[in-house]
């Protein structure tokens, strides 16, 4: 079994989802794990480094959420839980800071009246 770089951002994700499932916070853990898990895939690691989230692959990866036929609000909810897992990343010291990284893909939400 491949052992996870203990800074990289697969980790990083997993220690946040733990830790939030102590909380108590397991619909939440869960969101983030889809949205770690379904990334991974897209990459073809389950050991992802905080250098190999760029902003084309971000870019790919919501275009291929799309093509897949994932709503927008679905999407910005994954990516916004990838901002989430780069931004703790950033703020421990085990992640290099990339201005407007996640610039270019959807965070919004669509409101439906």
């Amino acid at each position: 079994m491949q052992m996870m770089n203990k800074n990289g951002f697969s980790r990083c994700g997993e220690n946040y989802i733990n830790r939030l499932r102590k909380e108590g916070r397991y619909s939440t853990a869960h969101v983030y794990k889809n949205a770690l898990y379904s990334f991974s895939k897209f990459c073809g690691t389950l050991n992802m480094s905080f250098r190999q989230v760029t902003k084309e692959r971000l870019r790919r990866y919501g275009q291929y959420l799309y093509e897949c036929g994932l709503k927008p609000n679905t999407i910005s909810t994954y990516m916004r839980m990838l901002r989430s897992i780069y931004n703790r990343g950033v703020e421990a010291g085990s992640a290099p800071y990339v201005p407007r990284l996640f610039h270019d893909v959807y965070t919004g939400v669509d409101v439906r009246q």
